[in-house]
């Protein structure tokens, strides 16, 4: 399958979500031991695994995976060129080849975006499976009301809710570089779903894309005149496995 996702907003290159990011991987910095990290859906985008080794430094283990050969291809010379060990494996993250319990934290950043409510859980549940009891599953889910939001405020309205681009509804968003519709949870349903997973949800925040350079990928993306008070937003949560 072609790489379809040089069109499409990074928020990592803001520093106040790289901030986010941050605070929560760091909850295992001072224990004395290798720490598992696992990228799902990773891109060619290497800001996570850079945050991740400046956090651990040499007491890592950074997992970076996604479907797309060559996004695997950019991010590996990149992490290569900056002495960054990173094990990247191109394969669907639904199905993923490691034992349960394996990962002390797992950083979704956008990733759980299929075109179906079924795959999303599924990628969820493999996700809890590979937790290991005492770890942390954190990082940013699109929220189809963010959109909606967006979609009110920026003067899109129109457009986007008329023609069916977001639908309330299905939950769903059609990104027109990929040629796809994206299926996101509402806040609700995630909590529902985790909570049938044994997973719990700690913290779900709202997290706007509020910088300027993310505002302007906005513009250019869906050639709107650019206002950076203008922001998408998501869900930034941190979730756990219950424990007895």
């Amino acid at each position: 399958m072609d790489y379809q996702y040089k069109d499409v907003f990074s928020i990592l290159d803001s520093p106040c979500i790289i901030d986010k990011f941050r605070n929560s991987i760091s909850i295992f910095k001072e224990k004395k031991k290798i720490i598992r990290i696992l990228i799902p859906g990773c891109g060619s985008n290497t800001k996570i695994q850079q945050l991740c080794y400046s956090i651990y430094k040499e007491n890592i283990d950074i997992y970076a995976v996604d479907w797309s050969e060559e996004a695997i291809a950019i991010a590996k010379k990149e992490t290569n060129l900056l002495n960054i060990p990173v094990e990247y494996i191109n394969c669907n993250f639904n199905c993923l080849p490691f034992d349960d319990d394996f990962f002390d934290i797992v950083i979704i950043s956008n990733s759980i975006v299929s075109d179906s409510h079924e795959n999303n859980i599924n990628a969820l549940n493999e996700f809890a499976r590979l937790l290991n009891p005492d770890g942390l599953i954190t990082g940013n889910f699109p929220c189809a009301f963010g959109m909606f939001d967006y979609a009110l405020t920026s003067g899109l309205a129109d457009h986007w809710l008329t023609t069916g681009i977001v639908d309330i509804i299905s939950r769903t968003v059609y990104e027109e570089s990929q040629d796809m519709h994206q299926r996101f949870f509402t806040p609700l349903e995630l909590f529902s779903v985790c909570k049938e997973m044994q997973l719990k949800i700690e913290s779900m925040n709202i997290l706007f894309y509020d910088g300027a350079d993310f505002a302007q990928q906005m513009s250019t993306l869906y050639q709107l005149p650019y206002n950076e008070n203008f922001s998408l937003w998501g869900l930034y949560v941190n979730i756990k496995k219950y424990t007895l």
